[in-house]
């Protein structure tokens, strides 16, 4: 039996033969790059809203940020500057 990978950006259990690198083919172009995350999202929260997890558009929308934001592939980094006394975001 072939074992199921897990997608390091949607999270979801996919065979092997489903795979690109470490994506499903999903979340990749046909070249195997990963799409942007906006596109992620917007196919996140139509799952969410059709599989009833989110009752309106607002709360999947909510829900897909947190999801994405505990995926390998979206895990943001903070980065105090104490110089100039600022967070920045960076992508991992």
């Amino acid at each position: 039996m072939a074992k199921a990978l897990k997608c390091e950006s949607c999270g979801v259990a996919v065979l092997r033969e489903r795979m690109r690198g470490l994506y499903c083919f999903d979340c990749t172009l046909e070249d195997g790059s990963l799409k942007r995350r906006k596109e992620i999202k917007k196919d996140l929260v139509e799952h969410f809203l059709r599989t009833g997890k989110s009752k309106n558009k607002g709360s999947a929308s909510r829900l897909a940020d947190k999801y994405l934001n505990k995926q390998p592939a979206w895990l943001k980094k903070r980065l105090v500057h104490k110089r100039r006394g600022r967070i920045e975001m960076f992508r991992r």
